[in-house]
């Protein structure tokens, strides 16, 4: 029975990543509808990762805003690679916007 499960969490697993790289193809082609639909499916996962790091909601906001912006514009990159993770990738993206803003209000405070 708990093999039945793992089964199924594999295979959604599975299907949400080949949902991912389905919806970067859409968007490397201007498909607003399919941006729309990969924010949907991943906002509240980069707005996890990014409240996580930074100290305030409003700089979590700008993270999780300046990530999708970043994503719509770099999605013409990965889509000859099917091997790329894009959850991976847009972590990556997330990671990196919210050190570029601990750096700069480190940077703005004496």
């Amino acid at each position: 029975m708990i093999k039945a499960s793992t089964n199924i969490r594999t295979f959604t697993a599975a299907n949400s990543s080949d949902r991912l790289h389905h919806l970067v193809i859409r968007i490397a082609t201007g498909d607003q509808a399919a941006f729309r639909c990969l924010y949907a499916f991943q906002v509240m996962r980069v707005w996890r990762d990014a409240i996580r790091v930074l100290p305030h909601p409003v700089d979590a906001r700008a993270v999780t805003r300046s990530t999708f912006v970043e994503v719509w514009h770099l999605a013409g990159h990965h889509v000859d690679d099917a091997w790329v993770d894009n959850r991976a990738w847009i972590a990556a993206i997330t990671v990196r916007r919210a050190n570029d803003r601990l750096r700069a209000a480190d940077w703005q405070c004496p």
